[in-house]
């Protein structure tokens, strides 16, 4: 073999094996990983016994979810001590607010066969917003693995709202009008096109009138709830108020589920939602994505009342105040070790009945 074809098939060679060097060594971009499901706690109930000036007595019903990978490695707590649950004392108008734990029971519960629920969508990105609050659209993992295991334990209808901003009717759109015992890819393409269609403020409460309005014309009279995915708070707008959606609920029996996907009163404007669930028998809950993916595994069971709970007698205590206030807003923590960033809080509200 002659000198240059050596160096020609040397060179060659060294060209591929630089070639392949430079492509082994390309920076990957690693796909996301699926949210990691941590443990989450469910309201689901307040019970006022007495309330006075300086003392008021309640009763809170709390489940509490251990996060799974699955739906069937995602269950329930059991048994977990009376330290765990700790109340934040405050100071409310110079006031010291402060609660004091009585007795905690748990309670076993059978629930009813079947629901009939309007899963009700927030897609507004004013002022909160989902690019910055779910950038791989979590939320939607969620709801299709809460559909996909619906497998006719239920019947669901899916809906959106936004005020003003990409969904199709505004404020409240309401997809195939009809509900579905099981998934199939008519709701996952819904779900999917519901991705790119943030935008607009949020018509809470106009979307909320006539989603109960909805059910109570089109579900039968059986276990008939709604339940609300919100990420703000209404844009003031709106032209019927909590009272509007308490007495329309109420008529027709129909619960209102708040499910809460921030942290921050100023964003979401809890009272107003808990209220509706005080007034109409509905379960809330508060998290991040990793929290309301071990909620939304559950949501079949969550929704036929099927989970049992923590029933948490309390007192809560107001200093010296001179006037008397009709609502105390709070929060409890759940303890499961020693850090408290693995605490799963629980809002809710104490109305004079």
């Amino acid at each position: 073999m002659s000198n240059m074809r050596r160096v020609s098939l040397f060179l060659t060679a060294l060209l591929l094996m630089t070639s392949s060097l430079m492509f082994s060594c390309r920076e990957e971009h690693p796909e996301p990983e699926l949210p990691f499901h941590d443990n989450v706690c469910v309201l689901m109930g307040v019970r006022i016994l007495d309330y006075q000036l300086r003392k008021i007595d309640f009763v809170l019903d709390v489940a509490v979810i251990k996060g799974g990978k699955t739906a069937d490695s995602t269950t329930l707590f059991e048994g977990l001590p009376d330290t765990a649950f700790v109340f934040n004392n405050y100071f409310f108008n110079g006031t010291e607010v402060r609660h004091q734990v009585n007795k905690i029971e748990y309670i076993d519960t059978f629930g009813v066969p079947t629901f009939y629920n309007c899963m009700l969508i927030d897609q507004s990105d004013v002022p909160n917003s989902y690019k910055k609050r779910d950038p791989y659209n979590y939320r939607f993992e969620n709801l299709n693995a809460f559909l996909k295991n619906i497998d006719y334990q239920g019947n669901v209808v899916l809906s959106a709202f936004a005020r003003n901003g990409e969904i199709e009717e505004s404020p409240l759109t309401i997809y195939e009008k009809k509900f579905t015992p099981v998934w199939n890819e008519t709701i996952a393409r819904n779900l999917l096109d519901l991705t790119h269609k943030t935008g607009g403020t949020s018509s809470r409460l106009d979307a909320l009138y006539y989603a109960v309005k909805y059910m109570a014309e089109h579900a039968p009279d059986s276990n008939r709830s709604v339940t609300v995915f919100t990420i703000n708070k209404d844009d003031g707008k709106s032209s019927y108020t909590t009272f509007d959606i308490i007495n329309l609920a109420q008529n027709h029996k129909i619960k209102i589920n708040p499910v809460f996907f921030s942290y921050t009163d100023s964003l979401v404007g809890f009272s107003s939602m808990l209220s509706l669930a005080n007034a109409t028998g509905g379960f809330s809950m508060t998290g991040g994505t990793w929290e309301l993916s071990s909620a939304f595994f559950l949501m079949n069971q969550l929704l036929k009342n099927n989970v049992s709970f923590y029933r948490i007698y309390t007192t809560l205590t107001i200093g010296a105040p001179n006037w008397f206030n009709n609502a105390y807003r709070s929060y409890m923590r759940v303890r499961f070790d020693s850090d408290p960033a693995n605490d799963a809080y629980v809002n809710f509200l104490l109305e004079k009945p």
